[in-house]
């Protein structure tokens, strides 16, 4: 993305303030912000990835750029697995040695129910850890819903 220094934008109190975005922009801003929100509740690190890709409208690249890199800045991560992920992995991994060269489902499904969660959870928790898989959402700083102002011409 973009250094934070080169965006002709600033963000206060949950508003994002744009001085390079114009009516005309708010097409493909719509969509950008539709993709982003779509990985609400997914890893950080498929948000990334999705961004990398072109959006699915034609798109002025350095006005999405600088869109991108501040949108990003709104993205919090949350680290709060069921269980802890190294207490997640260790029973993980000590319950597929104890099972054998069975299905790894088979594993998680045992490791869960030892750990009192679901499989689904257990997955989430095994590398919350990490930033890249920390659990993503948008949201101001003042949880209020993120607004766009045009500020520029």
């Amino acid at each position: 993305m973009l250094a934070d220094n080169t965006i002709p934008a600033r963000i206060e109190r949950g508003r994002v303030l744009p001085a390079f975005l114009g009516p005309q922009d708010h097409p493909w801003l719509g969509i950008l912000m539709e993709e982003i929100d779509r990985f609400r509740g997914r890893p950080r690190r498929e948000l990334e990835e999705r961004l990398r890709a072109p959006l699915p409208c034609a798109v002025p690249f350095r006005k999405a750029r600088a869109a991108t890199t501040v949108l990003l800045r709104l993205w919090r991560s949350v680290a709060d697995p069921p269980v802890d992920p190294a207490s997640a992995r260790e029973a993980l991994f000590t319950t597929a040695s104890e099972i054998g060269r069975r299905p790894r489902s088979r594993a998680t499904a045992a490791a869960a129910a030892q750990l009192g969660i679901t499989a689904e959870a257990l997955d989430l928790a095994l590398f919350a850890d990490l930033p890249g898989e920390r659990i993503g959402l948008l949201a101001p700083a003042d949880d209020q819903h993120l607004l766009l102002e045009e500020t520029g011409p």
